[in-house]
């Protein structure tokens, strides 16, 4: 769905009756038909769901030109805020009403909320803070706004997708084993399990602290130290036990989260704001790829896995470093 076609309301109005759609339908599913749950709830649902979340980050960011961080930040924390708030509501929802009336509420529940909220979205007027030229550390902005065609035709495209895609690998490797290797690393099961919650806190948390922090510091330097955050954390985990075992879970999941709050920002910054929801969902292409891919190399053994996380990240790292040598050189070419 493409904001220039329409406008923000409307693409995020019919992007959210499709989602809930797909919830209610879900819960029609008859038993027996499990394939049914991949045309509703996956299909119906997650396309929804994507293009409502592209369409609210492209317009709230209309709305903060000057602090593109928090503003993104803001909007992938509530993302990360809304499965801890939903998970435990899920679960009594199905236990006092069983799958299909769950289904029905948690569809018009959403149906309420967002009727409720959709007045409040709207885009500033033509004009709005057109005087602000970016400065100091995210000088690098473009002053050009991209289409995906034209986006897909540079080098910065391909170095910030497959700088998402390596450098949140690590998260996705190693998500599937937190709770096990915990047991193996002297955890009790209740801690184990309680890992998880640990991992769902700190990438909630890191996807508004550090984007907001990349509006006064810049968007590489925090991601050069988002990714070797993970690096270490990673290297950690090889042998780390206990303690430090939970520790490094931590860090893992909290640098999935920061780097899953900056590259929206890291996009706009350089293909600009107008197009932003197209754009970086094209961008997202490549994390959805590992997010498919990844999760099978817990299959290949431990130490396949963390040398596999480890090298993916390294070269999340290198990615970052040319494209901001590539972005250093446009600017002083433009000069």
């Amino acid at each position: 769905m493409s904001l220039n076609r329409f406008k923000p309301k409307t693409v995020i109005l019919l992007a959210n009756i499709i989602m809930m759609i797909g919830i209610f339908t879900m819960g029609m599913v008859p038993v027996g038909q499990p394939w049914l749950l991949s045309v509703t709830f996956g299909a119906l649902g997650g396309f929804g769901a994507g293009a409502g979340y592209n369409a609210v980050l492209a317009t709230i960011s209309k709305w903060f030109p000057d602090r593109k961080g928090f503003a993104t930040g803001l909007i992938v924390f509530m993302v990360g805020a809304h499965g801890l708030i939903m998970a435990p509501i899920g679960n009594a929802l199905l236990n006092s009403l069983g799958f299909r009336n769950a289904a029905i509420v948690i569809a018009v529940g959403y149906a309420v909320i967002f009727f409720i909220c959709l007045p409040f979205v709207h885009v500033p007027q033509d004009g709005f803070m057109s005087d602000y030229v970016p400065a100091g550390a995210n000088a690098m902005a473009s002053r050009k706004n991209y289409t995906v065609k034209e986006m897909v035709r540079t080098k910065e495209f391909y170095l910030i997708t497959c700088a998402m895609a390596f450098g949140t690998a690590a998260y996705f490797i190693l998500n599937p084993m937190v709770k096990s290797l915990g047991m193996e690393r002297d955890l009790s099961e209740a801690t184990a399990t309680g890992a998880i919650m640990i991992l769902s806190i700190a990438n909630c948390l890191a996807r508004l602290l550090v984007p907001t922090l990349s509006d006064k510091f810049g968007r590489t330097p925090m991601l050069i130290i988002t990714f070797a955050v993970c690096l270490a954390a990673v290297i950690g985990m090889m042998s780390a036990t206990g303690m430090l075992y939970l520790i490094c879970t931590f860090f893992v999941a909290f640098s999935y989260g920061a780097s899953f709050g900056l590259f929206p920002s890291v996009v706009m910054d350089n293909f600009g704001p107008k197009n932003s929801g197209a754009n970086y969902g094209v961008v997202m292409i490549g994390y959805g790829i590992v997010c498919l891919i990844c999760p099978s190399l817990v299959n290949a053994g431990v130490n396949v896995a963390f040398t596999a996380a480890a090298a993916a990240v390294i070269i999340g790292i290198i990615l970052v470093l040319l494209l901001a040598r590539l972005n250093k050189k446009n600017r002083q070419d433009e000069a």
